[in-house]
């Protein structure tokens, strides 16, 4: 994306800044003293140091292309903040809604900067080396402090991230972060002559965290980054231990665990914002009745989920259609007329995008993951670089938490995406 010179400069601050954020973005936690979020301290201070290195430590020019490709960016978002901006004025609580559609927004402005900010100062093998084992500097201790809190002081059957232990509330995000990180860790370990013992307990605590976190979007991103990274490897032999490893796995799995797998999964009685629970003996409705209380209605079918996410699933699909398939703008999901007082987003950012930027949303974000994930795979069969094969199956495994969650307004995408483009730029220059 941009042609750079670099010169030789200390930049592991930045690096250590940046993997500590990384690593602590999915806890919510607040910085103790000063109370404020992690992320609220240290994206601003990434974003202002990426710009000083910008300035001071390098001679490099922007592509044409992609000063166009930003430029059409933007022209698109504005044309569909607009078309947002239009109905969360009409609605009851205007000014609330209009503050989130402008909040998204801007996000959605800022983020996508950190694909030319971060490949900026991880310029090298060695610049994500070192990042990958600042994070498991950080993350060791801090998941090993979680599963002692949750399964040993609390006893709760899973591991979360709130200090206080009320609840399930931001694990799904701390897992998507270490399941999005999870190639990056095998792609150094492998690449090291010597094997590192920190980066192999890092590994070890993920897989241990993709049990006990019980996410299922985790635990669905893990495997298929494993499956990717291994059966798409440029090395033969790694090939070979992934596929019949995988395949010991599979018939393991299969045979042992093939009920807790369907339980993990399916979760018949899971019911969005009212949460997971049994629905006979805890609030003695029946499963029609709680569907009608989250969608105001007796008569549903949604699709093959008839459960919360299946009713968003079905809605985003349907508002997707009425706006004859070209959205409905920025933020206004939420603010639909058949929400049922509900204001949530579709727990699914890839219809999210298919309701509010139409077909020309899909194609661009289309578009966008095939140039990550041809590019890596073209690239990793002629560099043999196991970080092509990181970058590769984080690409797509970025792509499938999409599915379960709403991260677009989020830093995580961006970031996993600019670690990849940092990868790609460092083996086309060499």
């Amino acid at each position: 994306m941009i042609e750079r010179a670099p010169k030789n400069h200390n930049n592991t601050l930045i690096i250590l800044t940046f993997s500590i954020f990384i690593v602590f973005w999915g806890t919510g936690w607040n910085v103790p003293y000063i109370n404020i979020s992690t992320t609220t301290l240290f994206l601003p201070l990434i974003f202002l140091v990426s710009i000083y290195y910008n300035i001071f430590k390098y001679s490099f020019e922007f592509r044409i292309n992609s000063i166009i490709l930003y430029f059409i960016f933007y022209i698109i978002l504005i044309i569909y903040f607009y078309f947002g901006f239009i109905k969360n004025e009409l609605t009851p609580e205007s000014i609330a809604d209009t503050n989130y559609l402008l909040d998204f927004t801007i996000k959605c402005c800022i983020f996508p900067m950190l694909l030319i900010l971060i490949p900026n100062f991880i310029l090298n093998k060695k610049h994500v080396i070192k990042f990958v084992k600042y994070s498991a500097i950080f993350f060791i201790p801090l998941y090993i402090y979680l599963h002692y809190r949750f399964i040993y002081q609390l006893g709760t059957p899973f591991v979360g991230v709130s200090i206080e232990g009320n609840g399930k509330i931001g694990k799904n995000a701390f897992g998507g972060a270490i399941a999005l990180l999870y190639p990056f860790f095998l792609a150094t370990y492998f690449t090291q002559v010597k094997k590192s013992k920190l980066i192999f307990t890092a590994i070890l605590l993920i897989i241990i965290s993709t049990i006990y976190i019980k996410s299922r979007s985790m635990i669905i991103v893990v495997v298929i980054e494993s499956a990717v990274f291994f059966l798409f490897s440029h090395s033969s032999k790694i090939k070979r231990i992934g596929t019949y490893s995988l395949i010991i796995i599979l018939v393991f799995l299969s045979f042992n665990y093939s009920e807790n797998i369907k339980k993990t999964f399916m979760k018949n009685n899971y019911s969005g914002e009212l949460g997971q629970y049994d629905i006979e003996d805890e609030n003695n409705l029946s499963r029609d009745e709680t569907m009608f209380l989250i969608t105001g209605k007796y008569d549903y079918n949604y699709y093959f989920l008839d459960t919360h996410r299946g009713w968003l699933l079905h809605e985003g699909i349907q508002g997707f259609k009425k706006s004859h398939y070209l959205g409905n703008g920025l933020a206004s999901f939420r603010i639909r007329s058949t929400n049922n007082n509900h204001k949530t987003d579709t727990h699914n950012d890839i219809i999210l995008i298919l309701y509010e930027t139409g077909i020309i949303g899909l194609f661009a974000l289309s578009v966008f993951f095939s140039y990550f994930i041809f590019k890596s795979y073209k690239l990793s069969k002629s560099k043999q670089d196991y970080f092509l094969d990181a970058s590769l199956a984080s690409s797509l495994g970025t792509l499938i938490f999409m599915i379960f969650t709403n991260i677009i307004s989020s830093p995580l995408p961006w970031v996993i995406i600019a670690l990849n483009v940092s990868i790609i730029n460092y083996n086309q220059r060499n």
